[in-house]
């Protein structure tokens, strides 16, 4: 286990709010001008981001403290996430013994205690917080298969079976906060799924072939909206 580099430009805002949420991550710096496309404040904000650091319009920076605010506020969420309890953004390494595939991840946040079994907090923003679109969330961008990937990686490590949590939080005011858990199905689906895609990457890296999207000749139509019957 250890810690990885700081995040780079890439979504700076989401980037932000881990930064004030987990405690851990690049300075943020409140640019404070109407416009950023003139030469000098392009200038500016290429030196900040040089520095490896995050420069945020005033909107943007007020959001990311409140939605800090917000998450100390949520008596669950506080807990789950409080600095000292565990560790901001540790990465772990460690091999899968059914196919030998080197596997990684990058716990947002790790709490290892004696005696206790471990916790793995994970925060996401969201556009809303709802627990029934959060499940249709939690289908399409697969965390089942995150939660069972990361579980799997600090048992390995740790020789302990952890708890998976998420924190997920609204973009948006008043930045509501949502913690919950994934259901045993859930968890055992996302865990079939994981090691179906270890055990097809082996696969993929021992012979050298790739399947491809579709493996026919395919024939495929527009769709609906770039079909018109008048043109200019």
């Amino acid at each position: 286990l250890g810690q990885p580099a700081k995040p780079r430009k890439v979504f700076e805002v989401g980037s932000a709010a881990h930064a004030m949420v987990l405690g851990n991550g690049p300075d943020l710096v409140l640019v404070d001008k109407a416009r950023w496309d003139t030469d000098k404040i392009k200038a500016q904000l290429a030196e900040i981001r040089g520095e490896g650091k995050v420069p945020l319009k005033a909107p943007e920076y007020e959001a990311v403290h409140a939605m800090a605010d917000a998450i100390r506020a949520n008596k669950d969420a506080a807990q789950l996430l409080e600095q000292g309890a565990g560790e901001a953004e540790v990465s772990g390494f460690w091999m899968d013994p059914e196919t030998g595939v080197w596997c990684r991840m990058r716990a947002d946040y790790l709490i290892i205690r004696d005696g206790r079994r471990p916790v793995i907090v994970d925060y996401k923003s969201c556009t809303s917080a709802d627990p029934e679109l959060l499940a249709k969330d939690a289908a399409k961008f697969g965390y089942h298969v995150q939660a069972a990937w990361y579980r799997d990686g600090v048992q390995h490590l740790t020789g302990a079976d952890p708890v998976f949590v998420f924190v997920a939080q609204e973009k948006t005011a008043p930045y509501l906060v949502t913690t919950f858990y994934l259901d045993q199905e859930s968890l055992r689906e996302g865990h079939q799924r994981a090691a179906a895609a270890r055990r097809k990457y082996a696969e993929c890296t021992a012979t050298g072939v790739w399947p491809g999207h579709v493996e026919d000749l395919t024939v495929i139509s527009l769709p609906h909206w770039a079909i018109t019957e008048e043109y200019a």
